[in-house]
């Protein structure tokens, strides 16, 4: 949230990194899942550039997200 409130766009990339392993303990090819649910919550802190290996999947998640976020309005 600190380098979001600076006004500049931010990028991450947690795709299947080591953190989700120390976690759920899996290999790289099976931390999809995870990888989108750290991916949202982040997009809700204000992340705005995202690294991710699954586009799609990324794509539908964030359009879940976001009809949530605008039905709350």
């Amino acid at each position: 949230e600190e380098f979001c409130s600076l006004g500049f766009a931010t990028l991450v990339g947690v795709s299947r990194k080591s953190v989700i392993a120390q976690i759920l303990d899996t290999s790289p090819d099976e931390r999809e899942e995870a990888n989108i649910s750290l991916s949202s919550y982040m997009a809700l802190k204000g992340v705005n550039i995202f690294r991710v290996h699954d586009v799609e999947k990324h794509v539908k998640a964030f359009m879940v997200l976001d009809r949530v976020i605008k039905d709350q309005d």
